[in-house]
């Protein structure tokens, strides 16, 4: 066999070659605001991301707080990462979130 594996002082494999690493290629912030962006790097691999809610704001009360926001949609479509704000049906409130989008590919 051929290729990469690591091994731990047991014997127990930590890394074969047919495992997938991911790979981050950016982070960007949505602010308070609908948007997007283009890497074209996303078509290297299978995308993924992660999001950390930094704040959000609560139309109806005018708050701000740090939590999950509810309704908050974030897709990749080919090498496109779009999202939007979060909206709330059964409370018709709009949760406008302030987050940290990490993306890449494995």
């Amino acid at each position: 066999m051929q290729g990469l594996q690591i091994f731990d002082p047991s014997g127990n494999i930590l890394l074969d070659v047919s495992d997938n690493l991911t790979r981050v290629l950016g982070v960007t912030q949505t602010g308070f605001t609908n948007g997007s962006l283009t890497d074209p790097n996303l078509l290297t691999g299978r995308p993924w991301f992660t999001m950390l809610v930094n704040s959000w704001y609560d139309t109806a009360s005018f708050t701000q707080s740090a939590s999950t926001v509810p309704g908050t949609k974030i897709t990749i479509d080919g090498s496109v990462i779009s999202w939007i704000v979060g909206y709330d049906l059964q409370l018709f409130r709009l949760y406008i979130p302030n987050i940290t989008i990490i993306y890449g590919v494995y």
